[in-house]
């Protein structure tokens, strides 16, 4: 009897075993070519991500390297650059169109946001002052300005995080911007190609100092909002 069990035992950690390589070579081979940029940026003109490397471990776990992400809505467009990104989430909820993540740090973090205008309408502030945000991310997906009756269409992907910590260099939102030391603490709600929510934010800087369009209005900022 004794030998009986251990033989399945040894024969589940074989059968454990199998399946961790198994899903480290898909996964990762996914991550690191082609296939998860064109299945994730289809619609490239409102969202897109990009990264240089990835990797991940077991399921519900994904970290990325020199990560881009761009996005924008009617009324809003915003661009982020991440030196590095680790994320956890659920699985279940991705067959939904849903992804939640449980827990998200990221470092060397750059976001810029700025309004989008309707026709005929001017910018208050100079063009100059606004942040810079890419028209498309250099990753493979969809091709470019395909119109939006040439794709069938669907519920779009919703992005729920729970926490997210990052370490930031820069936030610039319109023609205000802070740059410095930023430790940033928030959950978030985006619905892609939709409206973008950042609850409950917590946010304390080391040093910097805040600045509209190229006047400094504050130096040496060090606080907790």
């Amino acid at each position: 009897m004794r030998q009986l069990w251990k033989r399945a035992l040894l024969g589940v950690i074989a059968a454990i075993l199998v399946l961790e390589g198994a899903y480290l070579v898909a996964a990762n081979v996914y991550l690191n070519t082609d296939l998860a940029p064109k299945s994730i940026n289809r619609k490239p003109e409102k969202f897109q991500l990009a990264w240089r490397s990835a990797w991940s471990l077991y399921p519900g776990m994904v970290v990325l390297r020199d990560a881009q992400v761009r996005g924008r809505s009617r009324r809003v467009e915003w661009y982020s650059r991440l030196d590095s990104v680790t994320a956890g989430f659920q699985l279940l909820p991705l067959h939904r169109r849903t992804v939640h993540l449980t827990s998200v740090k990221a470092t060397g973090v750059e976001y810029r946001q700025r309004r989008r205008l309707l026709p005929g309408e001017t910018s208050r502030a100079p063009l100059s002052e606004l942040p810079p945000i890419p028209e498309f991310l250099d990753t493979p997906g969809a091709p470019r300005g395909l119109p939006d009756r040439a794709r069938k269409p669907r519920r779009p992907w919703t992005v729920l995080a729970d926490i997210i910590r990052c370490d930031m260099e820069e936030l610039w939102i319109d023609r205000f911007r802070l740059d410095g030391a930023l430790r940033v603490e928030t959950g978030m709600s985006l619905v892609v190609r939709g409206p973008m929510e950042f609850p409950r934010v917590r946010l304390r800087m080391k040093s910097g100092e805040l600045l509209a369009g190229e006047r400094t209005i504050f130096h040496r900022l060090g606080r907790r909002a």
